[in-house]
């Protein structure tokens, strides 16, 4: 087995090697300060560029011996004490791609009392507040004023304000003109930006993903999905496209505008971004270089969350491996690049998030086992993947359930940390979820009285869940057993192996007048119920059955499978919609 995952590891590098050896990083900054001085933080615009956005480390050197490394091609700012010319450093390197690339210029940081600085300098930031009210929040981060200074701020419509940060609620959606005039006893500057006032939390923003150099696909990001089709792309080469992603082929070299934008007037969504590349050279591939982009955003109660590792997993014939990971950028949106293949993605809350304890690791498709998940069947393109994180509902309590980890086969015993613990109610809804520590013990507190399945999710491995039922009589069960094997999860409880996890298979799924049901077993009962636990039909199943639901109405059901053989006991739960 391990030769197997290092085979397929070492195809997919390969296969990445020999693509990332046409490809070139680069890196660049400006400051973004009109008045460097010991008074106000330096900000400097991170330019770079990089063939492969997830695999990029950014490392500053600001010159006076403070440094700071970044996973993203974000901006920084740093705060110089002392009065000099600092010689500010920027490296850029692209695992993927195999370059590194440094850039240093050097910067001049005055004192405040210097003679070649002007006085002031206005600027100013907004976000949406209540955007279902037309509410725009206004930040002001105007620079060297005095204490006495005085905002006033003009909303193009009228209305003013004199506080340093504003809020305003506008009559009516579009672009607004707002002006800042900041003054104090010796200075006065202003500054006038256009602001979209949308009707939803919409905004675009570009990743380009270079192919070669002269085919570029461009990759938007939008807080609101259904208006995706709606995003016009302009080129000024005079091309013109329209879609969440577009492939465009440059025929010459130079530096190019690409700009995106949606104007739609029924939802309130007016915003636009442009972005500039430079085209050099037209060297291919090849032919024989399959390479795909899977990229998608992440969210918890639909609003993207920027707490989020993601899992690529790779599919060689039965075996799965997690061949490349990473993390959500600040809007929730990952990406990977990858040899064309089946693959699924996973995704899972970075323990600073504040709702780690409460949202499930969860798959693409919304599942909680990898055995139903949805296949990902990746061609050379870029495909979109969204994953709505999966909530638990714990409505606590005095149960409690724990246990240990172990490693079977001939290392019986072995703690094993860092393994998945996750239970769902009788109606095979998400409760809650843990990791073994490193002692391989784990423990879910707090639980209602009740019944409720657990399970170990192994990408690869069958996982034999047991069912634990917290009573009054006995709300803790402390001596869950967890075995892992080469090819499955065993679990059992004091020791004593209870009914096996039956891997059933149901389609379709959604389903309309009859539904299949196959499952691993000689005999036993089949049922479905609603999510009340109100059975709908009662039957045997020999194997396999289809069962008929046209007289059942629209949507959540559960189909469970049981059989009472004395040698092996077994049951299984599906959920599937009408």
């Amino acid at each position: 087995m391990k030769h197997i995952k290092l085979l397929l590891l070492t195809m997919a590098m390969g296969l990445a090697s020999q693509w990332a050896r046409s490809q070139t990083c680069e890196a660049k900054f400006s400051p973004n300060s009109n008045y460097p001085n010991i008074q106000v933080t330096t900000r400097f615009l991170n330019q770079s560029s990089a063939t492969s956005l997830t695999h990029v480390k950014y490392i500053w050197n600001f010159g006076d011996g403070n440094t700071s490394t970044y996973w993203n091609a974000r901006d920084v700012s740093h705060h110089y004490t002392s009065v000099g010319t600092y010689n500010v450093c920027l490296q850029v390197i692209d695992s993927l791609a195999n370059c590194s690339d440094t850039y240093c210029d050097s910067i001049y940081i005055a004192a405040k009392n210097d003679s070649t600085l002007n006085k002031c300098y206005t600027s100013i930031s907004w976000s949406p507040s209540k955007v279902e009210e037309k509410t725009i929040s206004f930040m002001d981060h105007s620079v060297n004023f005095n204490s006495d200074a005085t905002y006033l701020w003009r909303f193009g419509d009228g209305d003013t304000s004199h506080t340093q940060y504003a809020e305003h609620t506008f009559a009516t959606y579009g672009a607004k003109t707002i002006t800042l005039i900041v003054s104090d006893s010796v200075c006065t500057d202003s500054t006038t930006q256009t602001v979209n006032v949308s009707g939803q939390n919409c905004y675009i923003s570009l990743y380009p993903v270079i192919h070669d150099s002269c085919k570029v696909i461009y990759i938007s990001k939008s807080v609101i999905y259904a208006l995706e089709s709606k995003i016009k792309w302009t080129m000024s080469d005079g091309a013109t496209d329209y879609g969440r992603s577009i492939t465009h082929h440059f025929t010459r070299d130079g530096t190019f505008i690409v700009h995106a934008e949606i104007n739609d007037s029924a939802s309130g969504c007016f915003t636009s971004y442009t972005d500039s590349i430079a085209i050099t050279g037209c060297d291919t591939l090849g032919n024989d270089t399959c390479l795909t982009w899977i990229g998608g955003t992440i969210s918890r109660d639909s609003l993207p969350t920027s707490n989020a590792v993601v899992y690529l997993i790779a599919k060689d014939s039965n075996y799965l491996s997690v061949i490349d990971s990473t993390y959500t950028d600040s809007s929730g949106y990952y990406l990977f690049q990858a040899p064309c293949d089946s693959y699924l993605v996973k995704c899972a809350l970075l323990p600073s998030d504040s709702g780690y304890a409460y949202y499930l690791p969860t798959y693409y498709r919304s599942a909680l086992q990898w055995s139903h998940a949805k296949f990902i069947r990746a061609n050379n393109s870029v495909l979109h993947r969204d994953i709505e994180m999966t909530g638990g509902n714990n409505n606590g309590g005095p149960g409690f359930i724990g246990g240990d980890v172990t490693q079977g086969a001939n290392k019986k015993d072995k703690p094993l940390p860092h393994i998945q613990i996750t239970i769902l109610d009788e109606n095979m809804l998400a409760v809650s979820y843990t990791y073994s520590n490193n002692k391989g013990q784990f423990e879910i507190p707090n639980l209602a009285l009740g019944k409720y399945l657990l399970f170990v999710d192994i990408p690869g491995l069958k996982s034999e869940g047991t069912w634990i039922t917290l009573s009054k009589a006995q709300p803790r069960v402390e001596d869950v057993k967890v075995e892992i094997n080469s090819n499955d999860v065993s679990t059992s409880i004091g020791g004593v192996y209870v009914a096996k996890l039956l891997d059933l298979q149901v389609f379709p799924n959604p389903a309309n007048s009859t539904i299949k049901v196959m499952a691993p077993i000689e005999s036993g009962t089949v049922q479905v119920t609603d999510l009340s636990g109100k059975t709908y039909i009662n039957q045997r199943i020999t194997q396999n059955a289809v069962l008929d639901i046209s007289a059942l109405a629209n949507g959540a059901y559960i189909i469970k499978v049981w059989t009472k053989d004395a040698d092996q006991p077994a049951s299984g739960h599906y959920l599937f919609m009408k």
